[in-house]
Order: structure tokens, then C-alpha cells, then sequence
């Protein structure tokens, strides 16, 4: 799609980009440039127009963006000003031929196909817009009754066979668990918590599936061990726990909905599509599979591995570059995982193109108004990066400069130290803190309640103020160096610290904040060098304004755009 013509006045895709990153814009109709501009007209820019109407759009998107994220004064006169530079940018592009480059004018063709199935599966699915009650509540019933598991884990397949058989000839497992297994449940004797069957892990939900009260697993691999567990409780849904997780249940039931309609409607439009697999090239393509993530994998193979009605289909020198970037994206995967999404893909994008292209949906105003959008967008990046972009360069001496103008700016939140009692039970919890508040040695208390593990005062790390948790932040906003906390209830248990120490946060080395200088060094060069390009473009170019119509336009509504 080439959206020029031969000489100026052009034909301008009035879109999205305003230079430097400002405001969303929308498509306008042409116009034909001419010394008597029509009155609608606001600024003429080398014989194209900029007009009321586009205005109008220019304010609504510039207030519907700063509505969403905050009061951004603007006027019209800064509006129109942006706009000014958009044009000015886009008609050198265009002067250029940077339209006609065959990178570009593939880019377009890529985002006609993709806009074009974007309108056509809206136009020709109908995804659930929410979630029946009767589905939410199915989902309730089906995953939030609970579960309580004791688990042992074992380095090898041999010993968890061992322990297991004495587990059910009768051994207290509890016991066994405290001395033999490896996992973080352990100290428990291998008990878990009262889980929810919706937060009990994949794996260890496979291996208790089915299992009643008393029932030991088969050995199964979990978390580099091998583990066997036994349910302890079942506990069957509680009505009053349906209203605490309704919200939460309904955009996962919401979902699985919305993929199970999608998947039907990409099932039923494949075989409108009649796509068929070349079984030869496909086994071509299996027989490399140790090497996708080498370049040896990506061989020509131009022969369509899939293919559909009208001579359209996925080569499989495509099917292979896909495979590559799912390999690369996801190297444990096995490789019929990256097969198949990139089968899925390319397919999906392959049947759904032509069907929309059949439809005459390439055609369609909107998404003609959507690639009109992108071109604008494309085409004002590709000529900021050759005569901006690419003239950006940094020394050494400016990144040491910057760094020590802000070091104070840069350096990181308070740090302090902490020694750190963890307790399952809460009476002992609040006797520790009780004993410490009454001035006892916190060395001397953790012993005796931890009487296996000796404190030793300042060994432990310092941590930012900001990684931890509000109820830590909090019990500290008083305390000063020595002093103990109050009993804090977390996940873990109940807990009672010390201030050990605290310091100021460090300023981070130059190698730390070196990207981050990076982008501000980027940011003022780039929008030094846009100011003077621009400059050089207004000084050779024909701009007129008309101030008058613009205090016209302005004057109904006032000027507080």
C-alpha cells in the first residue's frame, strides 16, 4: 500500500505519532493544498492543510489520553504546533521515497493482514462477555473444598520406595518425615496447611487426585526429589467462602469461555480454509529437531508444509525460522512444543488472511484507518532513526560527569539489619516479645527457644527499608538500634525481631546506573538534535498560519482545551 503521490501537495496518512512522544491522533481525509486554503483551514504546510476538523480530533484523543492518566494542560496552539513538526518529518520522508522502501512496503502489508483478521474475527465470532453464575459458582464447587497433605521427599526413586513401603506397614510418618525427608515441610513432620485443591501445586494435585482420607500416593518426581504424600483431611466446600472468592473466579471462568468459543471458531474456519500438511516436508523438518537451536536448522525449504485453497500456505523455511524463535524463547521446552505454537501460528494467521482477504476486509474503511495509522508511525520512526537517532553518540567522560551531578539522587533507600525470631505458635510468640519488652537479652531468648541454633549479633545482611514487608515498615517507624518489635504475623509464622543496625542506602557504582544514564544522556541529545533538524526543515519549507480562524474555532468553546 503506498500512500503517496508523485509531487507535493501529498497526500498526508494523518495517524497516530506526534514527534517526541505525545499525542494519539486521527486519520483525516485528504486535501488538496492551495493558496486559497479553504476557511476551515488552520496552517497550510508546504501546501497541505491542517484543519478544523483534524483539530477537533487532535483535542478529543489529547483529552481522552490525559483524562486516563492525569490533568496535562495543553493548548491548541501546541496541538497544532506538534502537528506542524509531524508534517514537516513526513513530507522529507516522503520526498525521500522512504514509503517505497521494500521494508517498509512490507511492514504495511504485514499490518494490512493483520488489522484486516483483527476486523474480521470481530465481525465473525461472538466471545462471551461474561462468565453465567452458574459456571462461577460449577468452578467453586469443583476447586475450593480442602485438602491436607504430609509429604516425605527423598533423593532417589529406591529410598522413597523404602519409606513409603514402611509408611503403610504402619511407621509414624510424621517421625520419618522429621529425620529422612529433604523438603521445606520437614520441622512439620511433612504437614502441610489447609490447602484450597485450586492452590495446591499441578504436580502434587496429579499424584493425591482421587485419593481419601489415610491414602498414600504413588512415588512421583517434585522438585528435583522424589516424593510420595498421604491425605490427612478432606474438608468439603464452605458456603461461606463462595462470596470471598466469587471475584476472583470469574474472570478465570470468564476465560476458559472465551477460549473454548475461540478455539471452536479456529477450528471451524481451518476447515473452511481446507488446510492440508505435506506429511514429507514435515518429517524434514522432525528429522532436524536436535539442531533448532543451531543455525544449521534454518535451511532453505521453500516446498508449503501446510497449505490451504488457492495456492496460499507456510513454507517450511517459515515454519523453521517460527520453531527457531520458540526454541529460543523457551530453550527446556521439548521440541514439539515449539512445533506445534509455531504451527499454530503461522496456520492460524495463514487461514484466517485469506478468509478476511476473500471477505474483502483488505479493503475495509477501518482498516484502511488502522494501516493509515501505523504508516504514519512507521514512517516517522524510520527517518528519526537515520537523521536523529543514528547521530546520537556518548563519551565516557559525559557518563562520569552525569553520575556525579546526581549521586545523591541516585542513592538507594536505608538499609538495616535485623536479628529474627520465627515461631508457630502464638502464645509463645507473645511471651518472647513480652520478655524482650520487659528488657531481656534477645540473644539470650532466642536460645532458648531455638536452643539447636546460637545468634550471632551482626552476621545477618542488611536489606533495604523497601523490601520488606508494611508490618515490618511499620512496627519500625519508632523503634531505634536495639530495641525489639511486637509480635508480626506472617505466612511463615509469627515473628519478633531486633534493629541490629541501620544505615543509609548506598549509592550504586557507575556500572550499576549505566543504562539509566544512558537514556537521560539519549534523551537530551535526541531532543537537541530534533529541535535543530526541525529548524533546518521549518527554514526551507512554505508554512502559513491563520491566527484569526484559529481564535474562531477557539472562541464557542473558550481556550482551556
Amino acid at each position: 500500500m503506498r500512500r503517496r503521490t508523485d509531487s507535493f501537495p501529498l497526500r498526508l496518512a494523518v495517524g497516530t505519532l506526534a514527534v517526541v512522544a505525545t499525542l494519539a491522533m486521527m486519520a483525516v481525509p485528504d486535501m488538496a493544498g492551495a493558496a486559497d486554503a479553504a476557511v476551515d483551514t488552520l496552517v497550510l504546510v508546504n501546501g497541505d492543510p491542517i484543519t478544523t476538523a483534524e483539530l477537533d480530533r487532535m483535542i478529543m484523543a489529547a483529552h481522552g489520553k490525559f483524562s486516563a492518566e492525569g490533568p496535562v494542560p495543553v493548548t491548541a496552539e501546541a496541538l497544532l504546533q506538534k502537528r506542524v513538526e509531524d508534517y514537516l518529518i513526513i513530507q522529507d520522508a516522503l520526498a525521500a521515497g522512504y514509503d517505497a522502501e521494500p521494508a517498509f512496503e512490507e511492514m504495511i502489508a504485514d499490518k494490512t493482514r493483520e488489522f484486516a483478521i483483527g476486523v474480521y474475527v470481530r465481525d465473525n465470532v461472538d466471545l462471551p462477555e461474561s462468565a453465567p453464575a452458574d459456571s462461577v459458582r460449577a468452578f467453586f464447587d469443583r476447586y475450593y473444598w480442602r485438602i491436607q497433605l504430609r509429604r516425605i521427599s527423598v533423593r532417589t526413586r529406591a529410598e522413597a520406595e523404602d519409606l513409603r513401603a514402611r509408611v503403610a506397614a504402619g511407621e509414624d510418618m510424621d517421625a520419618l518425615a522429621r529425620e529422612l525427608s529433604l523438603d521445606s515441610k520437614k520441622l512439620r513432620g511433612g504437614l502441610s496447611n489447609l490447602l484450597y485443591w485450586a492452590d495446591v501445586k499441578n504436580r502434587l494435585r496429579d499424584a493425591v487426585r482421587g485419593l481419601t482420607v489415610g491414602q498414600i500416593s504413588a512415588i512421583f518426581p517434585y522438585n528435583d526429589a522424589f516424593a510420595f504424600a498421604r491425605v490427612e483431611q478432606l474438608l468439603p466446600v464452605d458456603e461461606q467462602d463462595f462470596a470471598r472468592f466469587e471475584q476472583s473466579i470469574i474472570p478465570v471462568v470468564h476465560g476458559q469461555q472465551r477460549q473454548r468459543v475461540w478455539d471452536a471458531f479456529l477450528a471451524e474456519q481451518t476447515d473452511k480454509a481446507h488446510l492440508t500438511a505435506d506429511t514429507g516436508a514435515l518429517m524434514a523438518i522432525l528429522a532436524d529437531s536436535a539442531l533448532v537451536l543451531t543455525g544449521e536448522f534454518l535451511k532453505q525449504q521453500p516446498e508449503f508444509v501446510y497449505e490451504i485453497t488457492g495456492g496460499e500456505g507456510v513454507t517450511g523455511t517459515a515454519l523453521r525460522r517460527a520453531i527457531s524463535h520458540e526454541a529460543m524463547q523457551a530453550a527446556t521446552e521439548p521440541f514439539g512444543h515449539h512445533l506445534n505454537k509455531a504451527k499454530n501460528k503461522l496456520t492460524h494467521e495463514l487461514v484466517l488472511g485469506s478468509l478476511a482477504r476473500a471477505a474483502g476486509y483488505y479493503e475495509d474503511p477501518e482498516v484502511d484507518a488502522l494501516v493509515q495509522k501505523e504508516w504514519e508511525r512507521d514512517l516517522i520512526a524510520r527517518y528519526l532513526d537515520d537523521h536523529i537517532t543514528r547521530r546520537i553518540t556518548f563519551k565516557r567522560e559525559d557518563f562520569e560527569a552525569l553520575y556525579e551531578q546526581n549521586k545523591e539522587k541516585m542513592r538507594g533507600p536505608d538499609e538495616v539489619r535485623l536479628d529474627v525470631m520465627i515461631f508457630d505458635d502464638e502464645a509463645e510468640a507473645n511471651e518472647a516479645a513480652s520478655r524482650l519488652h520487659e528488657g531481656a537479652d534477645f540473644g539470650y531468648i532466642f536460645h532458648q527457644y531455638n536452643p539447636d541454633q546460637e545468634l550471632t549479633p551482626g552476621s545477618a545482611a542488611f536489606i533495604a527499608e523497601t523490601e520488606l514487608s508494611s508490618a515490618f515498615r511499620d512496627a519500625m517507624a519508632d523503634m531505634e538500634t536495639g530495641d525489639s518489635s511486637p509480635v508480626i504475623k506472617m505466612p511463615m509464622g509469627y515473628m519478633v525481631f531486633r534493629l541490629d543496625a541501620r544505615r543509609p542506602g548506598a549509592v550504586p557504582p557507575l556500572d550499576a546506573v549505566e543504562m539509566e544514564i544512558r537514556r537521560t544522556l539519549f534523551k537530551r541529545n535526541f531532543d537537541r538534535l530534533l529541535k535543530e533538524h526541525l529548524a533546518l526543515l521549518t527554514e526551507r519549507s512554505e508554512i502559513t498560519w491563520w491566527p484569526e480562524r484559529l481564535a474562531a474555532y477557539l472562541e464557542p468553546a473558550g481556550e482551556n482545551q
